[in-house]
């Protein structure tokens, strides 16, 4: 679950100013410490990918391992920055996902065919296809999508009452779980348009036009710059649509695969 990672200053037993160690960056700095940063899911397959599982086990792992080959002490070395998130195997190819994900609260996202992203000033929230970004093809057929929240500022998962300092707090089971919520409410606060060609042709034609706007984040982005309470009655007019005349459950479904993952990388046998 916990990827990326961040830190600033930190002790290591490197005489060097630079070093790639596993994919994870090591650089010198002023004050005579490191500052480091990568992706520790990463790490732990040698800095090649990060496209299978990363349990709670892995992660005690890779701090152990990289105590001993740098010499990190997880006590001491400051959080200034990290990403967390789950691999989640469906049943049909991710990017039909990333087309029903419009907005997140009021935000469009940057995208591309395989990849959103919903960027804030403290963090992000990241929903991509793993498996066409993989390199390997070990993954590339089995539909994974990868769902993250990356942390710019740690003051903002102190405010939903999440205690990180260093980096050995990642090791605490409530902080995950507290993790979990937090990213569940993200997806929550998205919203999905998913409807069925025979549930279009079931609207009138009025509702058949704003169904097709719904589904069109550009619809969205230029409404907020334009209207702010035309948005917001629209994106309750398109819940109680979907709600009405739509029998998806992709987000419902996406977020149980969320949930489950979770609690698999967490009750991992130690």
């Amino acid at each position: 679950m916990i990827d990326g990672f961040n830190s600033w200053n930190t002790k290591l037993n490197l005489d060097v100013d630079e070093l790639i160690y596993n994919g994870l960056r090591i650089t010198g700095n002023w004050l005579g410490g490191h500052r480091i940063r990568g992706s520790l899911h990463g790490t732990k397959n040698k800095g090649e990918h990060n496209a299978n599982d990363y349990s709670m086990t892995d992660f005690r792992n890779t701090l152990n391992q990289l105590r001993i080959d740098i010499g990190l002490n997880a006590d001491i070395t400051l959080v200034n920055g990290f990403e967390f998130g789950v691999n989640i195997k469906l049943p049909i190819n991710p990017n039909k996902v990333l087309e029903r994900i419009i907005l997140h609260k009021s935000n469009t996202g940057n995208r591309t065919k395989n990849y959103v992203e919903f960027e804030y000033e403290w963090y992000s929230l990241k929903c991509y296809n793993k498996s066409e970004l993989s390199n390997l093809e070990l993954y590339k057929s089995e539909n994974i999508l990868r769902i993250e929240l990356k942390i710019r500022k740690m003051a903002c998962i102190r405010k939903k009452g999440v205690r990180c300092m260093v980096l050995s707090d990642l090791l605490d089971v409530y902080l995950w779980q507290r993790m979990e919520q937090i990213l569940v409410e993200a997806m929550q606060e998205c919203l999905f348009v998913d409807f069925t060609t025979k549930e279009i042709k079931s609207l009138s034609t009025a509702n058949q036009i704003r169904c097709i706007n719904y589904a069109n984040p550009s619809y969205w982005s230029n409404l907020h710059e334009v209207n702010r309470n035309t948005f917001s009655r629209d994106r309750k007019r398109c819940a109680k649509l979907s709600d009405e005349y739509s029998r998806s459950t992709l987000k419902e479904n996406i977020i149980n695969l969320i949930r489950e993952k979770c609690v698999e990388l967490r009750n991992f046998p130690t």
